[in-house]
Formats: structure tokens, sequence, C-alpha cells
């Protein structure tokens, strides 16, 4: 549930924003970042960080904004994201193309990835 008190409370928790220069108290996107543990391990860690959830005020989606933020996460090296690609074919041929492997099938349509 995305509600839940350990997800948002996590120490390892936090989130990611992006604003214009121009109006610095005006987040335009962010992502919210917690971590995960896998069994099995993923990538050979059993422990890493799950980009949760993300978004983008529609002025300003394919802007780059998702690529800058993901961008900024570099340094973590486990960090998985789950998708529906049928439900959003845009968002499953933008981690496709950016070389995110297929981790899981997570049935109903949802599936993890990682890089």
């Amino acid at each position: 549930h995305w509600r839940s008190p350990a997800r948002l409370s996590d120490p390892s928790s936090f989130i990611l924003y992006l604003s214009p220069t121009s109006e610095p108290a005006r987040p335009v996107a962010f992502i919210f970042v917690n971590p995960r543990e896998y069994d099995p391990p993923i990538l050979e860690h059993r422990k890493g960080l799950h980009a949760w959830i993300a978004g983008a005020s529609l002025d300003w989606r394919n802007g780059g904004c998702l690529t800058r933020m993901v961008h900024e996460l570099d340094d973590i090296p486990v960090l998985i994201i789950c998708t529906f690609p049928s439900r959003f074919e845009v968002m499953w041929k933008w981690l496709l193309r950016r070389d995110w492997a297929v981790e899981r099938d997570l049935g109903a349509g949802k599936v993890s990835l990682s890089r």
C-alpha cells in the first residue's frame, strides 16, 4: 500500500525532484526511492533501492526530467523500477532503450527491471 509507514519513514527513503530555476519552490517532476530487499538476489545484491513512483507535470513531460533524475541515481549499485508494459508503453520503451534489464514477471502484467 502506498501509505505504508515503513516505506515512507525508512531513513534510506528519499524524494528527488526537479524545479525550474525561475521557480525553485515549484517542483515539476519527482521520483520517490525506498529500500528494498531481493530474494533471490538481483545483480548479486540482496538489498538495493526501488524507484517506487515518479511523475512529471504535463507541461514538462518529454522534457528529459526522468532521464535527469535517474542519472542522479547512477551511484546506486542496484536500482529497480516496476511497470506495466501494456499500460505504460512509453515508460516500457524508455527503460528498454536505456538498457534496463527485465528481472521478473510479477504477475498481472507487472514487470520489474534493474540497472
